[in-house]
């Protein structure tokens, strides 16, 4: 015989699954408490983040020259930084073009000595010489 669903209805449900759906319904029942406290989180979350975003655009309207002045200075400071490093990078140059300019000249005059010895010309002539030559590398440079 078939059981009418309305008869079925009157009849205890199995504990087991009377048990499921009792945890279920408690379940059901703490989802809803957290869902409840999520949106409430959300909505105080929300709210100080908007009275936030006020005070802080008001003091940015109030401190807008103090903000300024400091940015500049900030700016200014790395530029000067940079500066000093570029003018100590040209200072080492400088020092090793004077280095090497150094002993140009002293293998030069070294060579001057042993042309002396080799030729036996005068020292008068060479000098001379020199000079000639110099005064045409200082009009060639444009110095």
């Amino acid at each position: 015989e078939e059981k009418d669903p309305d008869e079925e209805e009157g009849e205890a449900l199995d504990p087991r699954i009377q048990r499921e759906l009792d945890l279920l319904n408690v379940a059901s029942g703490e989802i809803n408490r957290l869902e409840n406290e999520l949106d409430e989180a959300r909505s105080k979350y929300r709210s100080i983040v908007s009275e936030t975003s006020g005070k802080m655009e008001a003091l940015s309207r109030d401190r807008k020259r103090s903000i300024q002045r400091a940015r500049e200075y900030y700016t200014t400071t790395g530029e000067a930084r940079h500066a000093q490093a570029e003018a100590l990078k040209a200072a080492r140059q400088f020092q090793t073009a004077t280095i090497v300019h150094r002993a140009a000249k002293g293998t030069v005059a070294l060579a001057e000595c042993r042309l002396i010895e080799s030729t036996g010309s005068s020292t008068a002539q060479l000098t001379s010489a020199s000079q000639n030559a110099e005064s045409c590398h200082y009009k060639g440079d444009g110095s």
